[in-house]
């Protein structure tokens, strides 16, 4: 598992630039919600930026399962429908990782 989320680390590396999802992770594992919830909605206008492969912080987030991450970037914006360099969808990548 640690393996897998350093894999998604390196992922998520191409958008700390625009999105902490670090700090955002850190203030949802604190109880921080409407924290995390703030610092995705000041940056919404980035909330669909892909890195390299072409995913989406939401298809980030639904690869690791973290729902309470994909429930704000949902409530944020984040287009469900946006595909991968593959084709995959936010959906494809929660089932399948």
């Amino acid at each position: 598992m640690k393996w897998l989320l350093g894999v998604l680390h390196l992922e998520y590396s191409v958008f700390l630039q625009d999105m902490d999802i670090k700090k955002i992770k850190e203030k949802i594992e604190s109880g921080d919600i409407e924290g995390a919830k703030s610092m995705i909605e000041s940056r919404s206008d980035r909330i669909n930026l892909r890195d390299s492969n072409g995913k989406t912080y939401l298809m980030a987030a639904s690869a690791e399962g973290n729902i309470v991450l994909i429930n704000l970037l949902i409530d944020a914006g984040a287009d469900l429908d946006k595909r991968d360099t593959r084709g995959r969808t936010a959906f494809y990548h929660a089932v399948f990782g």
